[in-house]
């Protein structure tokens, strides 16, 4: 369609979209990234995000996916970017806002950036304090940052929480 043909061009639409142009690109970018088409998924959220039209609400969920998209991509440092710029919406609940940190840190993670992987951890199990998969992840970074005391305290309490993978 000729509204997909716009967001799919490198340069900035010459009509802005309606509000309900947008909330429809999103929608499609969702459908593109459940699919797998992950590429897609990045270039329409990034129409659905450069129009501004989104409601806070939509803006936020399209920066969490396309982060979600570039994070599958191994693209890190844009997945931090947009997970940075869905965390300072604020419109997310307290449940949400723990997995977006928690994705965060698993980019820094795997860009080897320790100190920020575990910060993300932490304020993720600051708002959600059962997460196993945060102390799992938390104790991997501790672990590989030479704190293997404090890195042991998070693995018990990610297999107390039951993190489905112990060893």
């Amino acid at each position: 369609t000729a509204l997909l043909a716009l967001a799919s061009s490198a340069h900035p639409p010459a009509l802005a979209f309606t509000r309900e142009e947008s909330l429809f690109l999103a929608r499609d970018a969702y459908n593109s990234l459940r699919s797998g088409d992950l590429e897609e998924a990045v270039t329409k959220y990034g129409g659905a995000i450069d129009s501004r039209m989104l409601p806070p609400e939509a803006l936020g969920n399209a920066f969490l996916n396309r982060a979600l998209a570039w994070q599958q991509l191994g693209q890190h440092k844009d997945a931090i970017s947009d997970y940075s710029a869905a965390l300072n919406i604020d419109a997310m609940s307290p449940s949400l806002r723990a997995t977006a940190l928690y994705n965060r840190g698993l980019s820094h993670h795997r860009m080897r950036a320790l100190p920020l992987a575990i910060e993300d951890y932490t304020s993720a199990l600051l708002l959600n304090a059962e997460l196993p998969q945060a102390f799992m992840s938390r104790g991997q970074a501790l672990r590989e940052s030479g704190q293997l005391l404090f890195a042991l305290s998070d693995f018990e309490r990610a297999i107390n929480f039951g993190h489905p993978d112990p060893g």
